[in-house]
């Protein structure tokens, strides 16, 4: 089962990455600043998103049997997440799955995106969730994808 996010969708998710990116960087400033005595200091910067067109996802789902007396189950094992640009290799990258509600329903993480192997011309990722409890595949209507340093 694979679903591919609407172009609206994808600006959505790349304009939330920006925001997040931009609000990281707002705090990773503040962080470095060095303050002492009764002096105060403050500091911004702006950090462009290396993913200007967004990312396309595909669903990996595992059957289990036995679950509601005897109703098997098909639950999300994993996510693909292709379209990423090249600029964003060796960044962290985390998927976070939705409800119908936008609630999270879990996700993983990536600790680097992986460079570009062979003939492929971007980076592809795969991210698996733990078996225990894996996310209903049926309660899964959206996603979250953050690519950050």
């Amino acid at each position: 089962m694979s679903r591919k996010l609407s172009r609206n969708t994808r600006r959505a998710v790349v304009a939330s990455l920006l925001g997040l990116t931009v609000g990281g960087g707002i705090l990773a400033s503040a962080a470095s600043l060095t303050v002492t005595g009764n002096t105060l200091g403050a500091g911004t910067t702006t950090i462009a998103s290396c993913d200007t067109d967004g990312v396309a996802l595909k669903y990996g789902h595992t059957f289990l049997s036995g679950i509601a007396a005897g109703q098997g189950q098909y639950r999300t094992s994993s996510v693909s997440v292709t379209g990423i640009a090249a600029a964003c290799v060796g960044k962290a990258i985390s998927v976070t799955l939705k409800d119908a509600a936008g609630l999270s329903l879990g996700g993983g993480t990536l600790a680097a995106i992986p460079a570009i192997v062979g003939p492929a011309t971007e980076p592809v990722v795969n991210i698996s969730f733990a078996p225990s409890p894996w996310i209903d595949a049926t309660a899964v209507v959206g996603a979250a994808v953050v690519i950050a340093d």
